[in-house]
């Protein structure tokens, strides 16, 4: 079920106001100069369950996923969405990346994963940078495989989720996703050639990185997924749609 003008309208309320790379003293760089996180070797059950959790992807058009921050703090200047969808924007020689933020909420475990475009050049949506979320809504932090709730979401296109899985749509604890579509946008699918991608969680960031990311927009309207105020903004909304 996709319900975008609902999320539309309810992420704009939860959004508040950031200032800008530069009022926040951060240096930009060009969207191919960010490195990447490598992914670190679980330590905690909650950083083993994403590790477990986090999903493949397969890019069918639109860019693939790039680092939207580097150690230094230093921030992706995206792209113009400009030439084709994916151009100047098929991967990244400083690696590739997925964000994930991880906590308890009410009676349930919430692992969200967050995916950074360049640009968008949808069929609806033409923007410099882009946010894809998968949000997973669990029971029991330890039963990665018993997923209860997989909610996708973009900013500028909506929601949509899932409770049930088919074999096909798994590959082992992995829900299989795909970018792409009209709008570039994440969803299920039971096809192959996708990878998981190097996870960096959000305190595993530096702090350089997290401070931020923690106060900075992208284009004009939206915050990372997975910032303070963000994150739990996300959480608290999200769980009365699920």
């Amino acid at each position: 079920m996709r319900t975008g003008a609902f999320l539309y309208a309810l992420l704009l309320a939860a959004l508040a106001p950031a200032a800008s790379p530069q009022e926040c003293g951060k240096d930009t760089l060009g969207h191919n100069r960010v490195e990447a996180f490598d992914q670190q070797d679980p330590v905690t059950e909650v950083e083993k369950t994403a590790v477990r959790l986090n999903p493949t992807i397969f890019v069918g058009k639109g860019c693939a996923p790039y680092p939207a921050v580097n150690y230094r703090g230093q921030l992706s200047e995206g792209l113009k969405p400009t030439g084709p969808d994916d151009g100047n924007c098929r991967g990244s020689r400083h690696g590739s990346q997925v964000y994930g933020r991880a906590t308890q909420y009410n009676t349930k475990w919430a692992f969200m994963f967050a995916f950074y475009s360049p640009k968008i050049q949808g069929k609806l949506h033409n923007a410099r940078h882009d946010w894809n979320i998968a949000l997973f809504w669990m029971n029991h932090l330890k039963e990665a495989e018993k997923i209860d709730v997989l909610v996708l979401m973009n900013y500028r296109c909506g929601l949509s989720q899932k409770s049930k899985f088919e074999p096909y749509e798994m590959d082992g604890d992995r829900v299989k996703l795909a970018l792409g579509g009209d709008d570039l946008t994440l969803e299920v699918t039971s096809g192959n050639g996708g990878r998981t991608l190097p996870l960096i969680m959000w305190e595993q960031l530096t702090d350089e990185a997290r401070n931020a990311l923690n106060c900075t927009t992208w284009g004009t309207d939206f915050k990372m997924p997975l910032v303070d105020d963000e994150f739990h903004s996300i959480l608290e909304k999200t769980w009365h749609v699920i």
